[in-house]
């Protein structure tokens, strides 16, 4: 059963990755049955933040809200930061795609506090203040934007983390050219370009973008950099 519950998992994953949610999601309710019966909360509580992510792609946010909510419940109990971090994040997402603009903020900001002075989730801290630094693209305050993108930046730039660094450096190309730098803005610079990094954003996602989408120059210099669609590990996290 225990195998059989990490396979479930895995293909509801990959699944995903793939852009499959309605295939993704028969095999993350096995999964999440087999952990309960199991009494592995943990492994309950990862397939609960798969089953929210799920359902979010598939416009059923307010299952969204109630899976994360209870998988948020199970991992406080636990103790587990590495995923109340992750679910706070998937939720700020699910209220991304929701329009819930005041929730999403809540959310990613529970991630930064959830995640302050832990190293071992510098990842997930790095993709919440890219989506904080969205927010701010979004209401038009660029020096907000470029706030949170800094911290982004400098945070993935430390950890050596692709993902997190192409889309805070998009994030930040995009407020610098609205507050007059635009030659950075374009790509025309080399801190400010996207650069291609084969290893590990082959997956096929889709989703969220940290703004991206909504700022056609800088989404066509990432549509350049990454094969397929690898957006969903720019604002998710597992």
């Amino acid at each position: 059963p225990e195998q059989m519950q990490r396979l479930h998992f895995q293909h509801a994953r990959l699944h995903r990755f793939q852009g499959r949610f309605d295939r993704g999601m028969a095999k993350i309710i096995p999964a999440i049955e087999l952990a309960e019966r199991l009494g592995h909360t943990a492994d309950h509580v990862a397939a609960l933040s798969q089953l929210l992510i799920l359902n979010s792609y598939l416009g059923l946010h307010d299952r969204a809200e109630a899976t994360g909510q209870k998988a948020y419940a199970l991992a406080e109990q636990l103790g587990n930061r590495r995923l109340m971090a992750e679910i706070q994040l998937h939720l700020g997402f699910s209220y991304t795609h929701d329009n819930q603009d005041s929730l999403q903020l809540q959310a990613f900001n529970r991630v930064l506090a959830i995640t302050e002075n832990d190293d071992r989730l510098g990842s997930t801290r790095s993709i919440a203040l890219s989506n904080i630094s969205d927010y701010w693209l979004r209401r038009s305050d660029w020096k907000r934007a470029m706030e949170y993108a800094d911290l982004s930046v400098e945070l993935a730039r430390r950890r050596n983390d692709p993902m997190p660094l192409i889309y805070a450096l998009a994030n930040r190309g995009v407020a610098r050219a609205h507050l007059g730098d635009t030659a950075a803005g374009n790509g025309r610079r080399a801190p400010g370009r996207c650069r291609c990094h084969p290893a590990g954003l082959a997956q096929r996602r889709g989703g969220h973008s940290s703004g991206v989408g909504r700022h056609p120059r800088a989404r066509r210099r990432l549509q350049g950099c990454l094969p397929g669609s690898a957006r969903d590990r720019a604002a998710t996290a597992g």
